[in-house]
């Protein structure tokens, strides 16, 4: 195994054990922060890390390439390959982890919102306030009475728990990755280049 292919599999398990003892403890939701955070700092100790590996190898095998411009595609190649590599198996444990381990996490994300609802209604002056206020907008069909409180918010719910599926919720996380993988392997590889040629 490859040197930074034990990193990476190092820093994706120092991640998966960070998350899962969050998890255990009560606190992911809490703590959801600092596991984006340490996830993005690992993303880019891996770009400088391949990229310093890249140029020390380069120096060994080249001629002398320290004299020419650093090359930004190969640089960008070079990160993206070794950051996709960690962030599919962070993204394949998170497929588990949100299936099979922390299952009710979308009805926590769905819950929250619908008690901001309740406290914004609540500071509009109640339930009844805010329906008369919305009076034109609310379309209830003929004969029925307007909603009660109870009835709305599970109404609302329901919606939420539509829009926001696992599928849905699992596709956004991917996403997050390539903009990330993408974002960090662009910005480093535009400077890390310049300095391990200044400096290497």
């Amino acid at each position: 195994m490859k040197p930074v292919q034990r990193l990476i599999l190092i820093l994706a398990a120092v991640w998966i054990a960070v998350k899962l003892l969050l998890f255990y403890s009560g606190n992911s939701v809490a703590y959801t922060q600092l596991a984006v955070s340490l996830n993005i700092g690992f993303t880019i100790y891996i770009i400088y890390k391949v990229l310093k590996d890249h140029y020390s190898n380069t120096r060994i095998i080249g001629s002398d390439p320290w004299n020419e411009e650093p090359d930004f595609l190969i640089d960008f190649k070079v990160s993206m390959k070794s950051v996709v590599q960690y962030s599919l198996v962070i993204f394949g444990f998170l497929v588990i982890y949100y299936m099979a381990i922390d299952t009710e996490y979308i009805e926590g994300i769905v819950d929250e919102r619908i008690d901001l609802l309740r406290d914004q209604m609540t500071d509009s002056g109640g339930y009844e306030a805010v329906m008369e206020a919305n009076k034109g907008q609310i379309n209830i069909p003929q004969g029925k009475e307007l909603p009660t409180e109870k009835e709305y918010l599970t109404e609302i719910r329901g919606n939420f728990m539509t829009m926001l599926n696992m599928k849905l919720f699992l596709s956004l996380i991917f996403t997050y990755f390539f903009l990330l993988n993408l974002t960090c392997s662009a910005v480093i590889s535009g400077i890390a280049g310049r300095i391990f040629v200044k400096h290497t």
